[in-house]
Formats: structure tokens, sequence, C-alpha cells
């Protein structure tokens, strides 16, 4: 498996354990856009099911993850432990808010090395949706990950992919749900 494919994988399940303090997602406080991901910050139970697809292989899943984050300036920082039957993995994600843009810049950096994947978060009500900084020409096909809150403490997620941004196919989908602050 690729770098930037476990890079993906990691991110989207730090993506999918967002929470939400109320019912749906956060609103977006301009004087606070930090607290629109401090929602991360805790213990998450994910079950999900991954499809046949040129990208991934028919599987379900089931994984803990504990995101332990804090603010620090402008920056939002999380370190991401998960436990899977596959083995442990971990990643710190730096969240860094643009007020132009009204938009997250992300840096996911995988404990196994490597360089740093550039992302970018938007929100819009009680939809996050995740996806590259800019189209990396030398791979066709454009990721992202959608959530949808469905409450404080549950989220509905898809990783899915397209090679011309309209339509898209998902490789993995699941339902994550706060165990622990």
């Amino acid at each position: 498996m690729s770098i930037r494919l476990v890079c993906l994988v990691i991110l989207s399940l730090l993506v999918a354990s967002l929470g939400a303090r109320s019912q749906g997602a956060p609103s977006a406080a301009a004087e606070d856009p930090l607290s629109m991901v401090a929602v991360y910050n805790g213990r998450w139970h994910s079950e999900d099911e991954s499809f046949d697809t040129k990208f991934s292989k028919a599987s379900k899943e089931t994984v803990e993850i504990t995101n332990t984050c804090s603010a620090s300036g402008e920056f939002y920082v999380c370190h991401q432990q998960v436990s899977k039957p596959s083995g442990p993995a971990s990643a710190t994600v730096v969240f860094l808010w643009s007020a132009q843009e009204r938009l997250f810049d992300t840096y996911v950096i995988d404990s196994a090395g490597g360089d740093a994947y550039h992302g970018r978060l938007t929100i819009q009500g009680s939809d996050y949706t995740w996806g590259a900084a800019k189209p990396d020409p030398s791979h066709p096909n454009q990721w992202r990950t959608l959530n949808t809150f469905s409450g404080p403490d549950h989220i509905v997620y898809k990783v899915q992919f397209s090679s011309d941004g309209k339509h898209w196919t998902t490789t993995r989908q699941g339902n994550e749900s706060r165990v622990g602050k």
C-alpha cells in the first residue's frame, strides 16, 4: 500500500472520528473557528465496510480511535492512535484556519514517516468534506472523505474517489460513535 493511500486511510479514520457538541455539527463560530475541530478530542468506536473497487477489497472492520488534541495559538493539533485488527497506527494532524478562504488547511504526519499530507477541510452545516489541497497531476483520481453528523456523538462517513470530480465511487463507509472524552 502506498504511503499516500496509508495517509488517506489514517486521515479518513481521523475525519470520521469527528463529534459534535449539539445536534448536527458544531456551528462555524467566527470568533473561534478552532472550536469547529475541537470536537475531535476523545475516544471513538468505528464500524466500517470496504467495497470491491480498483482501490479496495470488500471487507468489514472494527476500529478503536483515541484523539488527544489541543490548541496552540492559531493551530489545533491532534495526535491520533488507532487500534485495528491489522495492527496499531498513529498520526498527528495539524489544523490551520484560513479566514480568507473559510476553510482549514490540514497536515497529516504519519508516525511511519514520509512527507506530510496537505489537505483541506470545508465545513457546511452538518457536513464536513476533506480533500486534497490541490490536484496532483501524477494521480488522475481525486479523493475525498465526507462526514455527516447525526447527533453530538455520531458520524456517518464515506471515503470516495473520482476521475472527473463529478462522479464519485465509495471505497469505504462507516459509522463512528463517541465512547469517551
